[in-house]
């Protein structure tokens, strides 16, 4: 299967007069309002544009004005990322890279953060890119090919696999829920019939490949065996059980 500027200090200097001596009161200088530490993140996303530091905004603000702006460059810079596809000028993998960038910053937005809704959104990335492709352009072929099943479902595992070597889904019941979900998902892309334990191996298996060090080194491989019996106890515990007398 193929498939947050740190605050701006000393805008200016002036040199003072030779002459002239510049005092300032205690009192008077505490009573100088401080930075807000929005400031920065202000600066980067109406002067600089910065899609992130809309979405980091909108966590401290938590509006419906924050929100919406930062949706909307959101989708602005989808538009971009279409056009971009349009005039053939950005590789596979750097529009994957984008998409995943993207898909992050709508699931922060969101409050999204299980390994099944950040596929979610990475779908939704690609899905608006692709549907504002010209039919039978090079950008819409290439796009039909990443919105492929057999893409879809390896980028879904390529997700789970990330957030578990990081260790973020170290806890049985959370694993077995987010292992469960991706087996349903995946059931609609084989034939009807097709042994759930298979489903479940392929997936483990592919857990198992995308280790970013050698099993014996890394603690993760040892919770990964566990988790593998853990769900495939569940699972032949559940046919035994729905199996008629």
């Amino acid at each position: 299967m193929a498939i947050p500027l740190a605050p701006m200090r000393d805008f200016c200097k002036q040199d003072r007069p030779a002459t002239a001596t510049i005092q300032v009161s205690s009192s008077s200088a505490a009573d100088m309002p401080s930075i807000s530490p929005s400031l920065p993140l202000m600066f980067k996303a109406h002067v600089l544009g910065s899609v992130t530091a809309r979405v980091a905004l909108d966590a401290q603000r938590s509006s419906p004005r924050s929100f919406t702006a930062a949706m909307e460059a959101i989708r602005n810079a989808e538009s971009k990322l279409a056009r971009h596809v349009s005039r053939q000028t950005l590789p596979v993998m750097r529009l994957q890279e984008k998409a995943l960038k993207l898909a992050d910053l709508r699931c922060r937005l969101y409050n999204e953060t299980s390994p099944l809704e950040r596929a979610t959104a990475v779908e939704t990335v690609l899905t608006n890119v692709r549907n504002v492709q010209r039919h039978g352009s090079a950008g819409a072929l290439m796009m039909a090919q990443l919105c492929g099943p057999e893409q879809v479902l390896l980028r879904r595992r390529d997700v789970l696999s990330s957030r578990f070597w990081a260790g973020e889904l170290n806890q049985r019941g959370v694993f077995r829920q987010q292992v469960e979900q991706l087996v349903e998902l995946e059931r609609g892309y084989v034939p009807a019939g097709y042994p759930t334990e298979q489903i479940i191996h392929s997936i483990f298996n592919h857990l198992e490949r995308a280790c970013p060090q050698a099993p014996t080194f890394n603690p993760q491989s040892s919770v990964l065996a566990r988790f593998r019996q853990d769900v495939l106890g569940t699972q032949t515990l559940r046919a035994e059980t729905s199996t008629p007398a």
